[in-house]
């Protein structure tokens, strides 16, 4: 292992109730952590980060979207080696250890696997169909983009792609991962660096709300790079998508349930699952609907 002093690991955070113990799984991370730094940026209205040597928090006094959180944790860090990992996530123990590696070879991302317990059903279901790409048995490569809940990154890719879009709410990892697709980076996916996902969506309202933002703010990133996410016409139509959205949403669960891997064990989940993505598609259609509403207006000014 390279020593740890260039590391830097940041974590957006917003008043997250296990940040504490996410702080903790770092700590105890196989090869040490003794001269890197984990920088937390955001909200701890509890007081659970608690500073030390390692440890190191950057309050916004008030709360700000994750892309805006981890653009100041870049600007905090020193790092050669940038690692992302979410407030609500506990890392195993030889989490750096298995993706450290990609980025001490070569400048590129390299991002691992999610993992989920089944206590509760509704969260259950929302991780699944969130990061039904990410699971311990998918396949290891290269990607086209990669999630910001496990990431690990070489400074230099950051400096050269630039920030996070910080007008996106969420899938602002698409965004600037697809970035780096299309400047030439290599993205892998390595399953065996693995976090552990805790969300606090754990009510009906509370998934159906989080595909409902997801939608929108997704397809505004498959609608600029479409030559990365190679998304069907049908789903960059407002009206195709409305219309055919029951039949989207069939053919997502079907795909997560009995083309990968082993998530066929989950099939108690299919009514929620079916419900995110349409949620998903209502949301993308909004999107749709609002951009190009937005490009209609810049037209008639021009």
């Amino acid at each position: 292992m390279k020593p740890s002093k260039e590391i830097s690991i940041i974590i957006p955070n917003l008043n997250s109730p296990t940040i504490d113990r996410t702080i903790d799984s770092l700590k105890r991370q196989g090869h040490g952590l003794e001269d890197a730094e984990v920088i937390v940026v955001g909200v701890d209205e509890s007081g659970l980060v608690k500073e030390d040597s390692t440890v190191h928090f950057v309050s916004t006094g008030a709360p700000v979207i994750p892309s805006a959180a981890r653009n100041i944790g870049i600007a905090h860090s020193r790092g050669r080696y940038l690692f992302f990992i979410d407030a609500d996530c506990i890392a195993a123990p030889d989490w750096l250890e298995k993706l450290s590696p990609y980025l001490y070879r070569e400048e590129c991302a390299v991002s691992g696997a999610v993992i989920f317990g089944e206590g509760n059903y509704w969260t259950l279901s929302d991780n699944l169909s969130m990061f039904h790409e990410y699971l311990p048995h998918s396949p290891r490569g290269p990607r086209r983009y990669l999630p910001t809940i496990n990431l690990g990154v070489h400074r230099s890719v950051i400096a050269d792609v630039g920030g996070f879009d910080e007008t996106l709410p969420t899938a602002e990892d698409m965004d600037i991962t697809a970035r780096m697709y299309l400047q030439g980076y290599e993205l892998y996916f390595e399953p065996q660096a693995i976090v552990y996902h805790l969300p606090q969506r754990t009510t009906p309202s509370g998934v159906w709300h989080h595909f409902m933002v997801s939608g929108r703010n997704s397809i505004r990133v498959r609608e600029r790079y479409q030559d990365v996410f190679e998304t069907p016409f049908p789903l960059m139509s407002p009206w195709l998508l409305l219309i055919l959205s029951p039949l989207v949403s069939i053919f997502m669960v079907v795909k997560i349930l009995l083309y990968e891997g082993n998530s066929k064990q989950y099939w108690h989940t299919t009514p929620v699952l079916f419900l995110t993505k349409l949620a998903w598609c209502l949301s993308a259609v909004q999107g749709l609907w609002e951009q190009s509403g937005g490009r209609r207006e810049r037209e008639h000014r021009v």
